[in-house]
């Protein structure tokens, strides 16, 4: 058995995977204060290690290691609960005070659930499936909500928005009465159709913002008994977030109604913005009067027209029959679909919805075009540009129709049988760089530079793939496009520089490149649906045998499948590729993928004994073979 003082404490503190360009100092110390909090935007207090004590200690019969500051304040405590020799509490503080805690709550090894605490707030968040992913909020007060909005739409977030918005199980517990749950259903129907269009079209929160305060008249309570409702609601209305921009005045943003749902609270609408430094702000959803009666001109309280409701209700049927669907069926829903999203253009009541129903327009068609699904989306895409291209209050969502139709007519264009590539790809890179001069500041204009950028790359024009994704990262340095940018000119870059791998193989164990010694690396990124990956791999089975005897040949996979059981099933199934194999949740969106700007599989990086890369490429085509069998030529004589 490991010594407690040794071993179990120091493996548990090798929690997260990351890259390092020169070697890092390896005691304990150094490691739990190196460790984060698994949810962004918590900074505890920390010190360099000389200047902090850390030893193992039990505190209310728990064990746990201890980190103290300069004036032994509390920085850290990792702790064993449940006495089975494995960390699963994980507290940060901050001016000696815990600000922040992660959780094993079911004692297997993953953390499930993230706790903000102190001078940080009430929040208290759930991943259910342990994907590193926040899946439900707990606790949210009404204005960590609004905060915790700030931060979604600074970081087109969708995921997490949906966290913030009342869903259909929460609805279902409000105890309304039919009428009013109908109407609200009905208005959060339009609600989620929106999200993606509203993160993705909104200009007034961006990378610099940051939340301000929480303003709002005092909760009110919609009584029991009140059209037919069997419970208290306690509800704000026409709440607002204040916004802080870097050198500007802070801005408003209109958060509208919220509703209380055991210990959080949650929105029922998307939130807009200030227009020309104005906030105009609506009537309240739960506390208007008769909130089912209609306005003159067929306009119910809720801000819907009938028409509208008819239409949404309408599109979220397609979308329910879509599951089920396939072949000519599902061409014709396709089509179903944009002639309804035409209409919610043509009905759009303000500049706000005008955008959110003309992005969806651009992304969803598109998608189904490039799917294969629409053949007609491209042509469709095109009409739409056509119609719009004259109307200013659609300048700011045009650019998703355009950059879909792009996108759609490029696949179109290759699917044909007699067709051109080289004259396709140079049409579509001519495309792509129109795009990104006419809407520079677009949310698709980094998407539309790490495609040019990558085109650049295959085409073996390093200097040019390195300008355009220097571009897109100084341009979108918050974006993941932007970050992946950052990335990929890191990778362009990397040759002569020294190169250490850390992280977690496929079944949970730690690694670190520095453990493997002097040593030939090949670095290879891949994943079970790749082919070419496969065909890499099995050229470097063929090496690693040429080289087993003198053992100076390591090769160390780097997996971006979207989850490990892919990754596992596919080696157990072939079991031909008997190396170390790392994995991180997020696939190619994982942070051993976006540090490294793996933008397109396969990847390879070479390795020599001295730590020092010295060759990358897409395949491991015969130039990287011939540099790794010069390098390994003096030890195989």
């Amino acid at each position: 058995m490991k010594s407690r003082r040794s071993g179990w404490w120091i493996a548990m503190l090798l929690g997260s995977s990351s890259y390092a360009l020169a070697a890092d100092p390896d005691p304990q110390l150094v490691k739990a204060l190196a460790q984060a909090p698994k949810q962004k935007g918590v900074e505890p207090e920390s010190f360099p290690a000389d200047q902090c004590q850390g030893s193992l200690q039990k505190r209310a019969g728990v064990e746990g290691y201890l980190v103290l500051g300069p004036d032994r304040q509390m920085l850290r405590w990792f702790a064993d609960t449940n006495g089975d020799r494995n960390v699963d509490l994980w507290s940060y503080f901050s001016g000696g005070i815990e600000i922040y805690r992660d959780i094993d709550s079911d004692f297997n090894g993953k953390v499930d659930q993230f706790r903000w605490l102190g001078t940080q707030g009430t929040r208290w968040g759930v991943d259910r499936n342990e994907d590193g992913a926040l899946d439900q909020w707990k606790a949210i007060s009404a204005e960590e909500v609004t905060q915790e909005l700030v931060g979604v739409y600074r970081d087109r977030d969708q995921s997490r928005l949906e966290l913030l918005l009342l869903d259909d199980d929460l609805l279902a517990t409000l105890g309304l009465g039919e009428e009013r749950q109908s109407l609200l259903a009905q208005r959060l129907l339009a609600t989620r159709q929106g999200m993606e269009a509203s993160l993705t079209g909104q200009k007034s929160i961006d990378a610099q913002t940051q939340w301000s305060n929480f303003a709002a008249d005092r909760p009110g309570v919609l009584p029991a008994g009140t059209d037919g409702s069997t419970s208290d609601l306690v509800v704000y209305e026409n709440a607002v977030a204040v916004v802080d921009h870097p050198g500007g005045k802070p801005e408003q943003v209109y958060v509208g109604s919220m509703v209380q749902t055991g210990q959080g609270w949650r929105l029922i609408d998307l939130p807009k913005f200030a227009s020309g430094g104005t906030l105009v702000q609506e009537g309240g959803f739960f506390l208007a009067a008769t909130p089912g009666r209609q306005a003159d001109g067929g306009q119910d309280l809720s801000g819907m027209s009938a028409d509208v409701q008819a239409l949404l209700t309408q599109l979220d049927k397609i979308d329910s029959r879509m599951a089920d669907t396939s072949g000519e069926e599902r061409q014709k829903l396709h089509g179903e679909r944009a002639d309804l999203l035409e209409k919610l253009i043509g009905a759009s009541s303000n500049d706000q919805e005008l955008e959110t129903w003309v992005r969806q327009y651009g992304e969803t068609v598109s998608a189904a075009a490039q799917a294969g699904e629409f053949p007609e989306g491209a042509a469709r895409l095109s009409k739409l540009e056509e119609r719009l291209a004259d109307l200013p209050k659609a300048k700011e969502a045009l650019s998703a129709v355009v950059f879909g139709r792009i996108r759609a007519e490029h696949v179109l264009a290759i699917s044909k049988p007699d067709a051109n590539f080289q004259e396709i790809e140079e049409n579509h890179l001519k495309g792509l760089k129109d795009f990104v001069e006419r809407f520079p500041k677009s949310p698709e204009a980094p998407e539309a530079m790490l495609l040019v950028g990558l085109s650049a790359e295959f085409s073996g024009q390093s200097d040019e793939a390195v300008e355009w994704y220097a571009r897109a990262a100084k341009d979108f340095p918050d974006t993941l496009q932007g970050k992946k940018a950052d990335g990929a000119t890191k990778r362009l870059k990397l040759a002569g520089q020294k190169m250490r791998i850390t992280g977690r193989t496929v079944d949970g164990k730690p690694f670190d490149s520095a453990e493997l010694g002097k040593q030939v690396i090949i670095v290879h990124y891949w994943a079970s649906w790749c082919s070419p990956c496969k065909a890499d791999m099995n050229r470097l089975r063929q090496l690693q045998a040429k080289f087993a005897k003198g053992r100076q040949l390591s090769i160390v996979g780097i997996n971006v499948d979207r989850s490990a059981e892919d990754a596992i099933a596919f080696l157990k199934q072939e079991k031909n590729y008997p190396w170390i194999h790392l994995y991180e949740e997020g696939g190619m969106e994982s942070n051993l993928s976006v540090k490294l700007g793996v933008l397109s599989l396969p990847v390879t990086l070479v390795i020599d004994p001295s730590g020092t890369v010295v060759a990358s490429g897409t395949h491991f085509a015969a130039d990287l073979e011939e540099k790794v069998e010069s390098l390994l030529a003096p030890a195989k004589r």
